[in-house]
């Protein structure tokens, strides 16, 4: 350390390089407690959960993005039926655009028989 034990290796004031030093024991300290329980022989002995519940829910909300076992959004909920609906509903109402001045012929008696296979065939 230069300059008579003053660290200035990152240009920060004492109260936050204390800070950091703080924030980093309390992480390590958390880390070992974390081990030492998931991995005490103890605890498997006596068949307990290796984890906590709460922290198993809190990894499956980072991982999935919601708790498990809660309803849908009603948004996914419309983004699905969407997503199944609306092509049928969309190519029906073009089959029933595409095929209206056909069958008005029809029932009108404007298309002859004859027009009226070479149309349903090509």
């Amino acid at each position: 350390m230069p300059l008579g034990g003053i660290d200035t290796r990152y240009d920060l004031p004492h109260e936050e390089l204390d800070k950091i030093r703080r924030r980093l024991e309390l992480k390590r300290r958390l880390k070992e407690e974390n081990v030492r329980q998931r991995y005490n022989p103890f605890k498997m002995m006596k068949s307990e959960p290796m984890t906590d519940p709460a922290v198993d829910r809190y990894m499956d909300l980072r991982k999935k993005g919601r708790l498990p076992n809660t309803p849908m959004r009603p948004t996914t909920f419309y983004g699905m039926a969407a997503a199944l609906f609306l092509p049928i509903i969309g190519l029906t109402y073009l089959v029933e655009w595409e095929r209206k001045d056909y069958l008005e012929g029809c029932e009108k008696g404007t298309i002859p028989y004859r027009e009226r296979k070479k149309r349903n065939e090509g």
